[in-house]
């Protein structure tokens, strides 16, 4: 049945591109009008972005709506969000995102990464830790979930029926309910027509109606979106260093036999001959932004290099590890290093890693541009250690002062990282 869908209403589009058609039958037109509870929770992931429009898609990631709020002028309706990434597609184009879209914007922009390893746009859910949809997360959106009792606090509100204005015509009505009504209560107003009008023109234009829940859920994400925008950002920052466990683990992942081993204790292992083991840590200061830190080491070496890389923008805690173990292995591959351990103190990315763990929210895109790279190394090794043996990288990514961009020592480190470095010697296994 699914085959014979796809090849009447949709075979050049996925399902949430498809239209209902001109003469749909009983069953398609039932699935075609479920698409729009997805797409309440569903976004584009991005990949290379020329299947993803800026205008019309929903894919800016950590908002409520997910889609652009800025206006869009002059802009092309069709531009694809690869317009916005430079010409080499390393990275976001600084001046163009400035000269189209809100600072808040901005920022989340500039948050998703541009991957190395060759992917293309998809769709993932943004309400499980999987990116995969599951019907029991749809329901709960759905139906509020935690955020029901909240959100029935304005959407049955009937405030604005109630505003004495004697008016023939509409136009004198708004003005009335705008005039009567407080600041909250007018950008309520003024999102529920934004809402209605934009259902209207899907119903007209696009021959797709939506559901009255699916229409108080627009207007309620943009009103959280915009108290969040305005609010400012919460939190207090933290070290990225969580999630923290005991037991140590290996994955050999490479070509070789297993080398090496994980950190006992709460001491520095030295590595074998011909192994340069890179210890990895990563810092997120709510606020101040994101620091990555690596340290190389080697049999006979008690320090080779170490590098750091600082941003302004704020990473959740596992992005900001695993961006650390990818920043080392990039650094040992340019050296030509092919028999490398890689330590971390975040037991969940170690763990992901060793599952070769699949799904579709952002962090596999990370994973799968590390485990793209264990193919440049004859024997690789991710190993788990405890937070006290991974010290010296957890100041590295802390280096003071905070300068944003890469710093990189390789004959004479800080004096602070040295003293790290002396300490794990003294103590090694």
């Amino acid at each position: 049945m699914a085959r014979v869908l796809k090849g009447k209403y949709f075979a050049d589009r996925d399902f949430l591109g498809a239209e209902l058609g001109s003469n749909p039958s009983y069953t398609w037109r039932s699935i075609w009008e479920a698409k729009d509870v997805i797409l309440l929770g569903a976004r584009r992931r991005i990949g290379d972005g020329w299947s993803t429009k800026v205008w019309l898609d929903p894919w800016i990631p950590n908002t409520q709506s997910r889609r652009v709020l800025s206006p869009r002028h002059h802009n092309n309706a069709s531009m694809k969000v690869a317009d916005l990434m430079t010409n080499d597609r390393t990275s976001w184009d600084d001046e163009l995102l400035r000269g189209m879209f809100l600072p808040f914007e901005q920022d989340r922009i500039k948050a998703i990464r541009i991957c190395d390893a060759q992917a293309v746009d998809d769709w993932c859910w943004d309400h499980t830790k999987d990116g995969q949809y599951s019907v029991k997360t749809a329901y709960h959106l759905l139906t509020g979930g935690e955020d029901a009792a909240e959100q029935s606090d304005w959407a049955r509100s009937k405030w604005m029926w109630k505003v004495e204005v004697r008016a023939e015509r509409v136009r004198e009505w708004v003005e009335g309910v705008l005039r009567e009504g407080s600041e909250e209560e007018r950008m309520v107003f003024s999102l529920t027509c934004w809402a209605i009008w934009e259902c209207r023109n899907a119903a007209i234009f696009e021959g797709r109606g939506r559901f009255c829940e699916v229409v108080t859920r627009r207007v309620y994400d943009m009103l959280r979106e915009i108290n969040d925008t305005l609010g400012g950002r919460k939190g207090v920052g933290e070290a990225a260093s969580s999630t923290r466990n005991a037991r140590s683990v290996e994955l050999d992942v490479g070509l070789g036999g297993r080398e090496g081993g994980s950190a006992g204790g709460g001491r520095w292992r030295r590595p074998g001959e011909g192994v340069v083991k890179i210890n990895t840590d990563a810092g997120v200061i709510e606020g101040v932004g994101t620091g990555l830190g690596v340290v190389a080491r080697t049999h006979g070496d008690s320090f080779a290099w170490a590098v750091t890389m600082q941003e302004r923008l704020t990473f959740d805690v596992k992005r900001a590890e695993a961006e650390a173990i990818f920043l080392g292995m990039k650094e040992v591959r340019s050296r030509g290093h092919t028999r490398i351990i890689v330590e971390s103190d975040c037991w969940s990315v170690i763990k992901d890693l060793q599952d070769k763990k699949k799904g579709r929210a952002d962090i596999f895109r990370i994973y799968d541009d590390i485990l793209s790279l264990c193919n440049s190394f004859i024997s690789l090794v991710f190993s788990f250690v405890r937070r006290e043996s991974n010290c010296v990288a957890h100041l590295v990514a802390h280096s003071s002062p905070w300068i944003v961009g890469r710093r990189f020592w390789s004959d004479e480190a800080p004096q602070h990282i040295v003293e790290a470095i002396s300490n794990d010697i003294n103590n090694m296994i």
